[in-house]
């Protein structure tokens, strides 16, 4: 189950990413269809834990057909967002695999090489990494 956070015109959502990666099933509208709950954010999607992912998964299960096509949206149509919008904070670990140490020119450290991000660093899928004028070297951390 690939979960993916979403804005569909104006408005956000998260949903689950088809294994064709074509369309998105909106989760909360799913469960609504099924008279069922899930949280309207994703956020508390995530901190609801076990519970929310069974009921989930349980629902992806037992939709019938048409309850997917209602709430599902093309991937094209939408626009892709980060996972997380604000998360309380992002703790780094630098040269953390043999191939970007080499990537790096760089030694493998002997205690791990830890630093912090603020949330505004986050971007989604697609959209433009912004290096400032005072940046000497940019090195992108993840996917």
């Amino acid at each position: 189950m690939k979960l993916v956070r979403y804005l569909d015109g104006g408005w956000e959502s998260y949903g689950v990413l088809s294994s064709d990666e074509i369309n998105v099933v909106c989760l909360p509208s799913l469960a609504k269809a099924m008279y069922r709950w899930l949280p309207s954010k994703i956020e508390t999607f995530v901190t609801s834990g076990e519970r929310a992912i069974k009921t989930a998964e349980k629902l992806l299960e037992e939709a019938p057909e048409h309850a997917f096509r209602k709430n599902s949206v093309p991937v094209n149509k939408i626009r892709l967002l980060a996972p997380i919008a604000c998360p309380p904070k992002i703790i780094c670990l630098g040269l953390n695999y043999r191939d970007h140490a080499a990537e790096q020119n760089a030694q493998i450290p002997d205690e791990p090489i830890i630093f912090l991000k603020p949330h505004t660093t986050i971007i989604g899928p697609d959209e433009n990494i912004v290096k400032p004028k005072f940046v000497k070297k940019l090195d992108y951390e993840g996917n």
